[in-house]
């Protein structure tokens, strides 16, 4: 009887064995370490802007992590444009303003900033290269943390010279496999992926510039309101006008309300997603309007994520 008993303890413990090990290897497989970690590149928010003799295109790199917990770090963005649309070398012609979005906002007490924009060279004559580097790599969890749905990255400004072209916007994706780090400036993103296109028209009738004399451009970092505090909100105006911008929520209730100022040439106010009272707005999509001498004019849409 105590051999039949033996035997069955060694059958059991085998099959515990067994299943143990089997669920290891399943975790094994199925866990993914940090230097394991992608990255995806892609572009969004695209809009012609105009001012008093320029039109432009702006829009927005978009950065995802294909697993949570990582932070980012410094990284490198290649993108190729059409020369048609927008000339040769904009780096060296000043044709491209490079501001920071949201995933690399952010600064220490002693208001040193957490990320700089280092570097924006023509790489050829079609494409640019934009370098970002996070300051403090010797204390990565410092840094903003790379989110698993898509952040905005930068946002870039280009002149457009030729209305009747596309953007002819991608990614060099083979230049910048290598190039994206995590906080510790050390352990890179793999894969790359950048394989997203925008090849948005860009027709603009420059006569219709002269004739609105005023408009609205989309505020910037949008989205805002986690990683920073306010957003800008520009608008240019040609000749002297009572101008004001008022806030209103998805429901269309009035939430905030700048006041009326006498302005010409390009504005800006930020908001820092608070009321008229002075409480902290909830998340959500807002809309922001211009007014000229107490009329509707224009009106865009923003993210505020808490």
């Amino acid at each position: 009887m105590i051999k039949n008993f033996s035997k069955i303890m060694r059958i059991l413990i085998n099959y515990v064995v067994a299943f143990a090990f089997i669920i290891f290897a399943q975790n094994l497989f199925a866990f993914k370490s940090k230097d394991d970690v992608g990255i995806t590149f892609t572009f969004a928010n695209g809009e012609i802007t105009t001012g008093e003799d320029a039109s432009f295109y702006e829009f927005d790199v978009m950065a995802e992590a294909d697993a949570p917990g990582t932070y980012f770090g410094s990284g490198m963005v290649y993108i190729n444009y059409n020369i048609d649309g927008f000339g040769e070398c904009i780096s060296t012609s000043n044709n491209i303003i490079v501001t920071k979005g949201v995933l690399i906002q952010g600064e220490l007490v002693s208001r040193l900033p957490l990320y700089t924009i280092v570097n924006i060279v023509d790489n050829t004559s079609y494409r640019v290269a934009i370098t970002t580097d996070y300051n403090y790599s010797s204390s990565p969890l410092l840094a903003n943390p790379l989110p698993i749905t898509p952040t905005q990255y930068l946002h870039i400004k280009i002149t457009v010279s030729d209305s009747s072209q596309n953007a002819g916007l991608s990614f060099e994706q083979n230049l910048m496999e290598g190039q994206q780090y995590q906080s510790d400036n050390s352990t890179v993103y793999s894969p790359v992926i950048a394989i997203d296109t925008d090849n948005t028209s860009l027709p603009v009738n420059y006569s219709d510039i002269s004739i609105q004399r005023y408009g609205l451009l989309q505020n910037t970092p949008n989205p805002f309101g986690k990683m920073n505090t306010s957003t800008e909100i520009n608008f240019i105006i040609a000749k002297t006008s009572l101008a004001e911008v008022k806030i209103y929520n998805i429901q269309g209730q009035l939430v905030k309300q700048f006041k009326r100022q006498k302005v010409k040439g390009k504005n800006n106010i930020k908001w820092n997603g608070k009321d008229d009272k002075g409480d902290i707005l909830t998340s959500g999509i807002y809309f922001y309007q211009l007014c000229i001498d107490g009329k509707p004019h224009q009106t865009k849409k923003l993210l505020l994520i808490r």
